[in-house]
């Protein structure tokens, strides 16, 4: 099955990666997949309450409404629909003290929009595969969300326990760094409350301290020199635990998010793969297709018309 064949006619999916040409994988490591024929990856979302201006996922809500309908569509129109796994990556939801909603939980997300709501169902009518990252940790303690997976020679994770301790809930010093966020988040509630007395319209406010607005659409790649600049250790972590077997001894592929930048290695020393799927926030709308024969980053358009850069 090639990438073309999953995006089909939807003139919406752009391949952004190897310069808008799917990469091909090794003959020797064919198949890679098991249980299936193609994954679709979805990256970090941060789905807040929608009235929060923390929330910067609003923007690109549409569009993966449509995503998901599409996703639907295609799995329906295969003789066997088994053959399509849809994934979510981690960072679904943004649980990490948002705004001055402060005890906020899925139920206030998926309630605070009838889309919210539509999306959260979608997910479950795709029985997508539901990992935790770092901002939606809390969902550990609930059956249906992991750690990380595995099918064939394909290794999924979020990508945090690479990180630094400000971006590692595993790590015993994020709970202090957690605490001053949280006071960060509810002083900037308070003068958010401040400025609304005062006569001031927040009503579309869409950016908040440390959280960028979604408004602009983004679909560029990232150049490697980008990407390493600002996430070497996190391809290191996970490059050198593939050399090591650590995530299987038959792990060729590893796929990560975490980072909202796109990236693809397919010649990590030659002999394995490494990608990094971007984000569906802060403006970004990307996602991965991987079959056994090709792989490929894809950015999916807020409309039909041209992407925007």
């Amino acid at each position: 099955m090639q990438v073309q064949d999953i995006i089909g006619s939807n003139n919406r999916a752009q391949i952004i990666s190897d310069g808008g040409a799917p990469t091909p994988m090794p003959s020797a490591w064919q198949p890679v997949l098991s249980g299936c024929q193609a994954i679709v990856v979805i990256p970090d979302m941060h789905m807040t309450p929608a009235t929060s201006p923390l929330d910067n996922f609003k923007f690109g809500a549409d569009a993966m409404v449509d995503l998901l309908k599409f996703l639907g569509n295609t799995k329906d129109a295969m003789d066997d629909p088994a053959d399509l796994k849809i994934f979510q990556i981690g960072d679904m939801y943004e649980l990490r003290f948002p705004g001055s909603q402060v005890n906020s939980t899925v139920t206030d997300i998926g309630s605070s929009s009838d889309k919210y709501a539509l999306i959260l169902n979608s997910f479950k009518d795709l029985d997508a595969n539901i990992l935790y990252g770092n901002h939606d940790f809390e969902n550990r303690h609930f059956a249906g969300f992991n750690f990380n997976y595995a099918l064939g020679k394909v290794y999924l994770e979020h990508g945090f326990a690479a990180d630094s301790w400000m971006a590692n809930p595993l790590n015993p010093l994020n709970d202090p760094t957690m605490l001053v966020f949280l006071k960060m988040r509810e002083l900037n509630a308070f003068l958010d409350t401040l400025e609304s007395s005062v006569g001031i319209d927040m009503s579309d406010k869409n950016f908040s301290w440390g959280v960028s607005s979604g408004a602009q659409e983004v679909s560029t790649m990232p150049s490697d020199a980008d990407y390493m600049s600002g996430y070497q250790n996190i391809y290191d972590y996970y490059t050198s635990r593939m050399r090591a077997s650590a995530q299987g001894a038959d792990c060729k592929i590893t796929i990560v998010g975490h980072t909202h930048c796109p990236h693809i290695d397919a010649q990590v020393d030659g002999g394995y793969m490494y990608i990094d799927c971007g984000a569906w926030t802060s403006g970004r709308s990307d996602f991965l297709i991987l079959t056994n024969e090709e792989a490929a980053i894809c950015h999916f358009n807020r409309t039909a018309a041209a992407p925007i850069v």
